[in-house]
């Protein structure tokens, strides 16, 4: 598993060279990209067999700035929690930023904080004591798009509904 999320944060950060082991198998896809002003939230999925012959999915969320970017990775118990949180802010709008919850990661030594607000539209910081802490905003005006994008997600990691 830890290989496959070195994997999947490597392809998500900007798709650069990676030194980290990974596998000429796996797949990626980028299920969507949210661009506000000069900040993007970007969510993959990455499917992969593991050193078992098990097919491991994984699911990340990339928030990006101009200064640079974080990633979060999630697996199928891991995504109705990040799920709920988004639920939760869209349902908690207002004109004042508040915060809503916190997502921690497992399964990396890097270990990713997914902080969520709701305000305006829904704040995501992405932090990690690697990767720095990276904000990004979502407007409501595409919580309609967000939410199919997260329907997508739901049914890649084949997540009971």
């Amino acid at each position: 598993m830890r290989r496959i999320l070195i994997t999947l944060a490597c392809f998500a950060t900007a798709f650069s060279a990676c030194s980290a082991p990974a596998s000429a198998e796996g797949k990626a896809e980028q299920i969507g990209a949210f661009a506000n002003a000069d900040t993007e939230i970007d969510i993959y999925t990455y499917a992969d067999v593991d050193d078992k012959g098990t097919e491991v999915r994984v699911a990340a969320i990339k928030v990006q700035n101009g200064q640079g970017n974080n990633v979060a990775a999630f697996d199928a118990d891991d995504w109705p929690d990040f799920v709920s949180l988004i639920h939760k802010a869209e349902a908690s709008q207002s004109s004042n930023w508040q915060p809503i919850g916190e997502f921690v990661e497992t399964g990396t030594t890097d270990v990713s904080h997914v902080r969520v607000s709701a305000g305006p539209g829904i704040r995501l910081v992405v932090e990690s004591p690697a990767g720095g802490a990276f904000t990004a905003e979502l407007p409501a005006s595409r919580f309609v798009e967000f939410e199919a994008a997260l329907s997508r997600i739901s049914d890649f990691l084949k997540v009971p509904r």
